[in-house]
């Protein structure tokens, strides 16, 4: 219940129903499944449906049925990872230059350069306004453009990329503490840290100052990450994505404080 009801309250607050949800429940366990029988797409119906519980008539369907399409991120979000992609739009600290907002004013390290590269039929003012909406940009006093590459506040994402941070998000975390948990490849850094008993005012301020030294360990880590793909060992292309990321949470009123 836990892990369960964050989520579900989510579902129910986008007008996602236990229907929709249950399909795709039942496509996990089927594919689960698959892979716990040897990896075989074509493992028997009685196998799968032996480990999952699920009527081999139901399996019959799930199989004729295409599943639903991959979320892909926003444009305006892919805007923001393309930045951050981008080592020439970062400092020495591995955090986003400010922009000039137009192609004259700052060539290819502009806002609009950026946005022209990802998605040519996009205009950069719109696409703009969408990520300030999110909390996501912010113009300065000489009217460049400030992105968050991090994203640190969930809470202002626009709708259509709810789905990928969560898929994102939760589905790595997922999959690290059960390789852990089941001993499968090599171990993932998978670890956090709580104290109870403070005050609503001491959690807030330790909350503040995890937000801060938070930035800076993302920040350290995309610059990492741009230097390894520049080193001799990596001019090939790779297929391995590694991911990072740090949360934290206020339970109030239960005297838990968890990070």
């Amino acid at each position: 219940m836990q892990v369960l009801k964050p989520i579900v309250r989510l579902l129910l607050h986008h007008g996602v129903t236990y229907q929709v949800l249950d399909e795709q429940v039942q496509r996990a366990f089927v594919a689960a499944a698959i892979t716990q029988a040897g990896g075989e797409p074509q493992a028997s119906d009685n196998r799968v449906s032996q480990l999952t519980g699920i009527h081999r008539r139901r399996l019959a369907e799930l199989r004729r049925t295409p599943p639903p399409p991959r979320v892909e991120p926003s444009v305006a979000l892919r805007v923001l990872m393309a930045a951050s992609d981008r080592a020439d739009l970062l400092n020495d600290r591995g955090e986003l230059l400010p922009l000039p907002m137009s192609v004259r004013l700052g060539g290819d390290r502009s806002f609009e350069a950026l946005v022209r590269a990802v998605a040519p039929d996009s205009r950069p003012r719109p696409l703009l306004d969408e990520l300030m909406a999110a909390g996501l940009a912010d113009l300065d006093d000489d009217n460049h453009v400030v992105l968050n590459a991090i994203g640190r506040r969930q809470r202002t994402v626009p709708t259509a990329d709810l789905a990928h941070f969560m898929a994102r998000m939760l589905g790595a975390h997922a999959r690290a503490f059960t390789g852990n948990a089941l001993g499968t490849g090599a171990r993932r850094l998978c670890a956090d840290a709580s104290i109870s008993g403070l005050s609503e005012a001491d959690a807030t301020e330790l909350a503040s100052a995890l937000e801060r030294a938070a930035s800076e360990v993302l920040s350290r880590f995309n610059r990492l990450a741009l230097e390894r793909t520049r080193t001799a060992a990596s001019t090939t292309e790779g297929t391995c994505t590694l991911t990072f990321g740090v949360y934290d949470w206020i339970d109030r009123g239960t005297a838990r404080v968890a990070r």
